[in-house]
């Protein structure tokens, strides 16, 4: 099983981050409880599991959370298990809030470009396309379980490959909640029905946006 987890709430999220988004957001406070749950239901996964982490301090502040919730930190806060911190897991620097065009005139986050010059389109699949594939070949030598924490457009981005989605279904997905979790396994893995399927795989906890 591969548990896919959005960081808690973070200053930027309640509004109390000036500036654009920076990897040095913090998460705030009232965050706190819905880590502390994830920690105590998924205990036993993280206890086997490997964790990769974004580097991101909201997204190690989150990490650190969870794991202090399930049992896996010592007295003095010390993490007891390896959590390794990969880049791709990093959100893609927008730069400034807004986009500025379009990849090919059409309307969809997938295809906007930001004021940073990039785009999921483009830079965020290239820069999740080579975690996915080694994630999967890992689970085709045998099931493994991991856990990510990262953040939720770039969660919907691994989704997306895994699946072999296109851009249309991209954009009528809704992001994660702050402490949100995606769970893709074998069907035979998941508690529920999968909201999308490819061959054996499934993926849960995905939420679509409503229309206004």
């Amino acid at each position: 099983m591969i548990i896919v987890g959005r960081h808690l709430r973070s200053a930027d999220n309640a509004g109390l981050w000036e500036g654009p988004t920076s990897p040095d957001v913090p998460i705030v406070d009232e965050g706190r409880p819905i880590g502390y749950g994830l920690g105590h239901r998924l205990a036993e996964f993280l206890r086997r599991a490997s964790i990769l982490e974004s580097p991101f301090l909201r997204a190690r502040q989150s990490m650190d959370c969870i794991l202090e919730a399930a049992g896996l930190t010592s007295a003095e806060g010390e993490r007891l298990v390896v959590c390794q911190q990969n880049p791709r897991l990093g959100e893609l620097d927008f730069g400034p809030a807004g986009w500025t065009a379009s990849l090919d005139g059409l309307g969809g986050i997938y295809r906007h470009v930001f004021s940073s010059g990039k785009c999921f389109a483009v830079d965020g699949y290239a820069q999740m396309e080579p975690l996915v594939i080694d994630l999967q070949d890992a689970y085709r030598r045998g099931a493994v379980d991991v856990f990510i924490m990262t953040h939720g457009w770039m969660a919907l981005i691994l989704v997306m490959i895994w699946f072999g989605l296109n851009e249309d279904v991209y954009d009528r997905l809704a992001n994660l909640e702050n402490g949100g979790i995606i769970k893709i396994g074998f069907l035979s893995e998941l508690d529920e029905a999968p909201v999308f399927q490819s061959g054996e795989w499934g993926v849960t906890g995905i939420r679509f946006r409503t229309s206004t």
